[in-house]
């Protein structure tokens, strides 16, 4: 692992993890990691699964109309490599007006939802905790959603070890974690416009767009669907990619549904982008 800096963070957020689930009579608490498969989750899931008895620690993922299929399938190879139990839990958010109304609170009422959902099943395998990959750049941004994980005591190790994004990948990359490197994820309510209704309609517009887009080679974007308009993000060294393919990926969006397509030169923010290799 490079760096002496990172070395010491890796093993505090390994104290940090092991305090959280083994009590001090030096028994394994049963947790619950609340699993996305993405890097910063999957690192939780990891070290919580090396410092515990492999029964004691569970991956749970949220299923639902406004999670991409592939987060799904991602979650499901992502815990077996692990070597980790893995349960996907189906929800209905759409049912929930807060949600839908799709104000700026919106991730708040969804997480809030999430970790009660998550709560209720943990009672059944007699959970006590329940651990998540909020990371330390993620308190510095506005994000609703961090509030609700306070308020429903979810522990989030690596913010409170103090490990941002980069620092998660490298320890990923450390523990032989294949997705180190993967394309930061968001849930499809996310590309819908603050204040525009959510509907199961909008979110298949743009999980079908991305499925494509995502096929032509086109491996991190984001299309926004504003009522109807599809703007595509992207890295900018991809934008000439699509500018090549416009007629096919104009033609297929629009039989998707959108009225027009449209691409961002700004492309997405640098802080996502992946490590350099």
């Amino acid at each position: 692992m490079p760096g002496i800096v990172l070395e010491k963070r890796y093993e505090r957020l390994r104290r940090i993890i092991g305090d959280i689930i083994i009590d001090r009579n030096s028994k394994n608490k049963r947790a619950i990691i609340a699993f996305s498969g993405g890097v910063d989750s999957s690192v939780v899931a990891r070290i919580a699964r090396d410092v515990s008895d492999d029964d004691n620690i569970i991956a749970v993922t949220i299923d639902s109309e406004i999670v991409h299929r592939r987060t799904i399938e991602n979650s499901e190879r992502i815990a077996d490599e692990i070597g980790i139990k893995h349960f996907v839990l189906r929800k209905n958010f759409l049912d929930n007006s807060r949600i839908v109304e799709n104000s700026i609170d919106r991730c708040y009422y969804c997480k809030k939802n999430i970790i009660r959902e998550i709560k209720k099943f943990g009672k059944i395998y007699g959970v006590s905790v329940i651990l998540d990959g909020t990371n330390a750049d993620d308190m510095n941004e506005f994000r609703p959603g961090i509030r609700a994980l306070k308020e429903e005591n979810v522990a989030s190790p690596l913010a409170d070890a103090g490990i941002g994004k980069r620092e998660v990948r490298e320890i990923a990359r450390f523990l032989g974690l294949s997705n180190f490197n993967a394309a930061s994820e968001s849930c499809l309510a996310t590309r819908i416009p603050l204040n525009e209704k959510i509907t199961y309609e909008k979110l298949r517009m743009v999980e079908s767009a991305e499925e494509f887009l995502w096929k032509l080679g086109i491996s991190y974007l984001r299309v926004r669907n504003f009522d109807g308009i599809a703007i595509i993000e992207t890295l900018p060294e991809d934008i000439e990619k699509i500018i090549y393919k416009r007629d096919t990926i104009y033609d297929k969006l629009i039989d998707m549904g959108f009225r027009r397509v449209c691409v961002d030169i700004g492309g997405v923010l640098r802080k996502y982008r992946t490590l350099e290799i």
